[in-house]
């Protein structure tokens, strides 16, 4: 399947599985309603980077505890 886009370019579709997530507005969510895509996306994009910078900071531990409960 095709469709046009606004520059009148023919774009193929592409037509993924009804468990297959895909990201748009910050999320990644499947049609079939699982969140097993979109967790996967939240530690591996933000909390794993998160958690390396925090570790190699020089932050006090009560300024940890803060930010990982106002930053995640």
């Amino acid at each position: 399947m095709t469709l046009e886009d606004s520059n009148g370019n023919e774009i193929v579709v592409v037509r993924l599985d009804i468990r297959t997530g895909w990201k748009g507005f910050g999320i990644a969510a499947s049609p079939s309603g699982c969140w097993k895509d979109h967790m996967n996306y939240l530690i591996n994009e933000k909390i794993i980077p998160w958690n390396t910078s925090i570790r190699s900071s020089y932050l006090q531990r009560h300024d940890v505890y803060r930010a990982a409960f106002t930053s995640i």
